[in-house]
């Protein structure tokens, strides 16, 4: 392999069905992960650097760990899908994607795809398998937004809207069954996190949120429209969670921990760790490193169920997403704190 090779990686996010090169949720065995680190040191660090990290700048190469992989799918470039086949046999290209997959990104991540920052969203502000949602108040959307972001009023949010009901919804901002889904408030999170979480428990996990929202992307003077996209023709399928977010036993309220993300807590008995701990002074999330350090601190471990409590149901999807975000197994979220709190105190 002739090392000039190696300058025409490109390894790029790449939406829809059936991808090129795509690889299940299960996490790859170190094996794997082994072969696919030789083989990036040895045809893709020329580029994109140790880890990713890349010193090279080219119009096509990208910093890995700035690169947004949506849900599991991942493929190499489409001006390069020939060029990949001819240099990868079909294994070597599985264990180069375990690889890469395993690199947390700039912030350290567990799970780096649930956030984006504004330099990533760029290609998906014009990919019509993307849509960019907009979840601030209804007042603010016509004034000024993202490109080609609609609105979704977030008061629709809360409580849960039932299954017929989103799906009503997600059709008329075009959010479908394949839709790359980011989005966005100027609230540090609240609001889109709960558009998050709501999607995941409707079985839609191509879902990011944009790190800092609309308080980075205009302290970037990053470009605003008051343009509004036109509708698109698409289906979205309601695919409930098979658990239930609500504490509905008590061993498992005993068993557990309570965290409350809102400024006052729900009851004595839980963590409080308010969501503006979660952020740097610009609005945008603080590093794995920090994050887990105000979790552990607080005594919240990975080790336990966690329960996400609160009075106001964004301050719960908060806590979900932020440690769902760091890799915690089992986190859910209960509308009902007062009750999930007195259980577990019997």
């Amino acid at each position: 392999m002739k090392p000039f090779l190696s300058l025409r990686l490109l390894l790029i996010p790449i939406l829809g069905v059936g991808s090129f090169l795509s690889v299940s949720d299960e996490e790859p065995d170190r094996e794997q992960r082994a072969r696919g680190q030789y083989i990036y040191a040895m045809q893709c660090a020329a580029c994109h650097g140790e880890e990713g990290k890349a010193t090279f700048r080219g119009d096509n190469v990208k910093t890995l760990p700035g690169i947004h992989i949506p849900g599991t799918d991942f493929e190499i470039g489409h001006r390069f899908r020939g060029f990949m086949a001819t240099l990868f046999t079909e294994t070597e290209r599985a264990d180069l994607v375990a690889y890469v997959k395993s690199l947390k990104g700039r912030k350290g991540y567990e799970k780096p795809e649930f956030l984006i920052d504004a330099i990533a969203l760029a290609p998906f502000i014009s990919d019509p398998s993307a849509r960019i949602v907009d979840v601030r108040n209804t007042a603010e959307y016509p004034v000024s937004h993202l490109p080609n972001a609609v609105h979704l009023d977030p008061a629709v949010l809360n409580p849960l809207p039932d299954p017929a009901m989103f799906a009503w919804l997600m059709t008329a901002i075009g959010v479908g069954d394949d839709t790359y889904v980011v989005a966005y408030d100027d609230n540090g999170g609240r609001s889109a996190e709960l558009f998050w979480a709501v999607l995941q428990e409707y079985g839609h996990g191509r879902v990011s949120v944009l790190d800092g929202g609309w308080r980075v992307w205009t302290a970037q003077h990053r470009y605003t429209t008051e343009w509004q996209p036109s509708k698109r023709d698409v289906t979205f399928t309601p695919r409930p969670r098979t658990y239930s977010h609500i504490v509905d036993t008590i061993a498992t309220a005993k068993l557990a921990l309570f965290v409350d993300a809102g400024q006052r807590p729900s009851s004595k008995h839980t963590v409080s760790i308010p969501f503006d701990r979660h952020l740097q002074p610009d609005g945008a999330f603080l590093p794995a490193t920090c994050l887990t350090t105000l979790y552990r601190q607080a005594g919240v471990t990975p080790d336990r169920p966690v329960y996400a409590v609160a009075a106001h149901t964004a301050d719960a999807a908060y806590t979900l997403f932020a440690l769902r975000l760091l890799g915690y197994p089992d986190v859910r979220m209960t509308s009902s704190p007062h009750w999930a709190v007195s259980q577990a105190m019997r």
